[in-house]
């Protein structure tokens, strides 16, 4: 176990964002991540979590926010879908996002936006049987798209963690961290996610509350029957 250990950290990549270390840069969108993907061909890393699964509880806690976990995420872009709503809103009064308070990055609206699209583009097809039935979703789960949209791989139903830990290690280890991105002297062009983020903060961005949209992202909170207040 302890050569495992120090196996892995060998290949752990190097933050250069200057991002929280236990935070995952969550993409807020598919289009995003794809857009990202295009531009630079890492590979998207895709999760799924579902709120009061074991499994999915755990690993919140022991791997979104470990580390040595987060470290090796830097080098994909990461997307996350998740079904269920932590907080009422996805804005305050003022427009500002309202990151989930869950998975951090993105809002609620976000991440439940973004399950179905995972699944539609990537997930479906598989024949996952649990219980001597078998289920079309399942979490947490975990796959490794390249930027052709070809699965790398695509972990669930792990009983040990440290199995994922391994062939993220592996794959992060081939996707290296490097140095400063193209766009260090250049910041307005960046197209990162938290770029974008500071830049739209910077100009006071507001939210379109009479959209359509916001309307939709809104709505998983009520349709639960969940008092907002």
């Amino acid at each position: 176990m302890f050569t495992l250990i120090a196996s892995l950290a060998l290949v752990l990549p190097q933050a250069t964002d200057g991002a929280d270390a236990r935070q995952i840069l969550w993409q807020r969108s598919l289009d995003d991540a794809r857009g990202l993907a295009a531009r630079d061909g890492r590979p998207l890393l895709v999760a799924i979590n579902a709120d009061g699964e074991s499994a999915s509880e755990r690993i919140v806690v022991e791997r979104y926010r470990d580390p040595a976990f987060v470290a090796w995420t830097r080098s994909f872009h990461c997307v996350i879908g998740s079904w269920f709503r932590h907080t009422p809103r996805d804005h305050d009064e003022q427009g500002r996002r309202i990151e989930c308070p869950r998975l951090g990055e993105v809002t609620c609206g976000e991440h439940i936006a973004l399950e179905p699209a995972l699944h539609d583009a990537y997930l479906m097809g598989e024949t996952i049987v649990v219980d001597d039935g078998v289920v079309q979703r399942i979490s947490p789960r975990h796959a490794l798209v390249l930027a052709d949209g070809t699965k790398a791989w695509d972990l669930y139903l792990l009983f040990d963690f440290r199995q994922l830990d391994e062939v993220l290690a592996k794959a992060a280890s081939e996707w290296p961290v490097t140095g400063a991105t193209p766009w260090a002297l250049e910041p307005e062009l960046d197209p990162s996610h938290r770029a974008r983020l500071a830049r739209e903060d910077a100009a006071g961005a507001t939210v379109n509350t009479d959209s359509w949209l916001f309307g939709v992202l809104q709505r998983p909170w009520v349709d639960r029957g969940v008092d907002a207040e």
